[in-house]
């Protein structure tokens, strides 16, 4: 690995110590300063209600009930709608449930408050890998609005909860590198699990830890494989365990080509990078495209795709391995939703914000401690004036996240929003006459059903 690449951590705590005052900020206002910022972006989102999928566990007996707890942990099929075993988030909103009912505000304050826990354990990561911009990156990763998904909906709190454990792991797992204990390597393994509990997604982190290992020694050995093998062997049994319950529940199977699964992981991966440099557009289900072997955006998408990788592995010994391992962690950590393996939301659209929460960090690493190593080469005015952007774009960032976490005040303005960006969805169309129902306006609800009803059978066609 290159001294002094980008990407490579050993050249990056001098740059983060030349950014003028800044830098004499200390550690605990800059972390307070990132739960600030996290809280004022969804303030709007203390005003909101519950929407759509809430009612899963709004109306779900075994929340309410004071022995539910032992169901949810040990019979999780009596959760009505769930379809999949995450007993960690149920048992949050078991245990709200007897602190404020069903009051929306507290579900909304924990929510962000996850988050907000959520960005400082990105900050402080990134400062332990001795990634520039560090702060930066994580004040972006605060109030992108490609997150407001995952946090005003009060039921995407698995992401929050899985990110929390995750972020705590990979934590652990560097201090237990550092200084490897007995006590460090169960915690690590039990935050692994509490993760995996919380949703399933987290099943990439063994292979992320193994990237973060090149990455800083520029070599995995059999010694980490085997150390991390309990972390595999854990993975391998939730996931099955929650495929298995997962399969009877789901109820349509999807008979795509291997080549038909490779386009929309590609078309699918290119998206989600677009939304994180460009969050223009912002819709609760993106547009479901039309899948067959001629398709030649997904023939594009996969060839940029190849080049893009083989460019990052070429120029390594120039850029460091930090470019790359950014990139693969992206593609890794988003590979169990790209389609490979079915999942139900697959019905409606897909790709989803809520499903980049993780697999973010990645981009932002890289591309703003580029941005910073780059900066940081600049004249005293030049880094004044780059600091000066930074701080508009975080604002604009903000504003966009602000805005976007007003849909989430009731269905009826859930609907209009996803209906907005995307009126041929027909759940769309179904959510917006459930909304217009309930406000009382049945001719207009009518026509959105009749609306549903269209859609849906050239959706399936």
């Amino acid at each position: 690995m290159k001294v002094g690449s980008v990407g490579s951590p050993a050249p990056f705590a001098a740059a983060l110590r030349r950014l003028g005052p800044w830098a004499q900020v200390s550690e605990g206002r800059k972390g307070r300063g990132l739960v600030l910022l996290a809280i004022v972006v969804y303030l709007p989102a203390f005003f909101s209600g519950f929407v759509w999928d809430d009612w899963i566990f709004v109306t779900e007996p075994l929340i309410r009930r004071l022995d539910g707890i032992v169901s949810i942990w040990l019979s999780p099929s009596e959760i009505r709608y769930e379809n999949h075993y995450w007993p960690v988030v149920y048992t949050t909103f078991w245990i709200e449930h007897k602190l404020w009912g069903l009051h929306p505000v507290g579900y909304h304050a924990v929510n962000v408050v996850l988050h907000a826990l959520n960005s400082v354990l990105v900050w402080r990561l990134l400062v332990r890998l001795a990634v520039p911009g560090a702060w930066l990156a994580a004040a972006v990763f605060a109030v992108h609005p490609v997150h407001v998904e995952s946090v005003a909906w009060i039921i995407e709190r698995k992401d929050l909860l899985s990110a929390l454990f995750y972020l705590g792991a990979v934590h652990v797992w560097l201090r237990f590198t550092e200084a490897p204990g007995p006590g460090r390597y169960v915690l690590c393994l039990a935050l692994f699990a509490a993760a995996l509990l919380s949703k399933s997604i987290a099943v990439t982190l063994p292979a992320a830890l193994l990237m973060l290992q090149w990455w800083r020694e520029g070599r995995v050995t059999w010694r980490d494989a085997v150390r991390l093998a309990p972390f595999v062997a854990l993975a391998f049994g939730v996931t099955l365990a929650d495929l298995a319950f997962y399969r009877d529940r789901i109820p349509h199977a999807f008979d795509y080509t291997l080549v038909e699964r490779a386009f929309i992981a590609a078309r699918a991966l290119w998206i989600y990078a677009r939304q994180i440099v460009w969050p223009s557009y912002l819709p609760v289900f993106y547009p479901r495209w039309e899948v067959h072997s001629g398709d030649i955006l997904g023939w594009l998408a996969v060839g940029a795709l190849v080049i893009l990788g083989a460019v990052l592995w070429l120029a390594r010994s120039r850029t460091g391995h930090g470019p790359l391992v950014g990139a693969l962690f992206f593609a890794l950590t988003l590979s169990p939703v790209l389609g490979f393996v079915d999942f139900r939301f697959m019905q409606i659209a897909f790709v989803a914000d809520r499903f980049q929460y993780l697999a973010m960090i990645g981009p932002l690493a890289v591309l703003l401690g580029v941005a910073v190593h780059c900066a940081d080469r600049l004249p005293l005015r030049g880094r004044a004036g780059a600091m000066v952007v930074a701080a508009v774009v975080l604002a604009a960032l903000g504003a966009l996240s602000w805005r976007q976490s007003g849909i989430y005040r009731d269905d009826l303005t859930f609907a209009r929003h996803a209906v907005a960006l995307n009126p041929r969805n027909y759940l769309g169309q179904v959510l917006l006459s459930h909304g217009l129902n309930v406000a009382g306006r049945d001719d207009e609800a009518l026509a959105a059903a009749s609306r549903a009803v269209e859609l849906s059978e050239g959706f399936w066609g």
